[in-house]
């Protein structure tokens, strides 16, 4: 008896497995922002909205561009967008913004001291290290307002199941 009900789970499990690709991309529905790539029909990752969903097939308006007509089975890679994020925005205008203000930093303090030759100098401006990091922790908090109040796309990646690793990169 036991055989009989583990043959029927192992069945069911594997009809549960072999449904279509189509099915696997339900949640793309219209007025869905997604990003993909399809080789077949596009050389390059393509961003839009889903303007009409069929069973194999997906109507999308590009951002640039006329709208066009994907076949699922096509699909290597699919994304779909969750919305903004302000703190996915802040997070990576800290980070850009600390970069930026690192690098400036290093070039103000190799530029030499600010007494052109003179053999005496009234004053020093050599910047010390703490001002240094200072100014670029000051840089990364400009980086994270800004980034804050742009926002950041966050996206979900959407399995395409059936397929092997290789073909869905």
């Amino acid at each position: 008896m036991r055989r009989i009900v583990l043959a029927g789970m192992v069945v069911v499990g594997l009809l549960g497995h072999s449904g279509s690709l189509s099915a696997q991309v339900a949640e793309v529905s219209p007025g869905a922002r997604i990003r993909f790539r399809a080789p077949p029909v596009v050389a390059t990752r393509v961003t839009g909205t889903v303007l009409e969903r069929r069973a194999d097939t997906v109507l999308v308006a590009p951002e640039k561009g006329a709208p066009f007509t994907v076949p699922i089975s096509a699909l290597t890679t699919l994304d779909v967008s969750k919305g903004k994020s302000r703190a996915e925005g802040a997070k990576v205008g800290a980070i850009w913004s600390a970069g930026f203000y690192a690098l400036y930093a290093l070039a103000i303090a190799s530029s030499g001291d600010s007494c052109d030759g003179k053999t005496t100098c009234a004053t020093t401006n050599d910047p010390t290290a703490g001002e240094l990091i200072g100014f670029t922790a000051a840089g990364s908090l400009v980086g994270a307002g800004i980034g804050a109040i742009i926002g950041r796309e966050k996206w979900e990646r959407v399995p395409l199941v059936g397929r092997s690793s290789a073909a869905a990169r």
